[in-house]
């Protein structure tokens, strides 16, 4: 099962995110947290042009802080890195792959 989406408030809160991977059945539930900045998210936001993303743009402030692209989340996690400048994504995604993402270890 592949769940998408910011999943913000679990991945930014270990409680949280032990209680969710229980309610998804339990380990191996793995996180792959998408690095980005807040220039690189403004750019593609615009460059996306989607009616959804009018409300980010115009509060953009107040959505980073929200969102905290930057910053990753304290619970485990492999990470991508979209920011302008990074590795090609191909390239991370088979590092990814070849080392493994780790599952989260059981809830406490």
């Amino acid at each position: 099962m592949l769940l998408s989406g910011p999943f913000t408030g679990q991945i930014r809160d270990r409680a949280r995110w032990d209680a969710w991977v229980r309610d998804l059945g339990g380990p191996a539930v793995r996180l792959v947290w998408v690095r980005s900045d807040a220039t690189t998210l403004r750019q593609r936001l615009e460059a996306r042009g989607s009616a959804r993303d009018t409300g980010k743009l115009a509060a953009f402030d107040a959505f980073v802080a929200r969102m905290r692209p930057d910053d990753p989340p304290p619970v485990p996690h492999a990470e991508v890195d979209n920011r302008r400048g990074a590795a090609p994504l191909p390239a991370q995604v088979d590092a990814l792959l070849r080392g493994g993402c780790r599952p989260s270890p059981p809830p406490r």
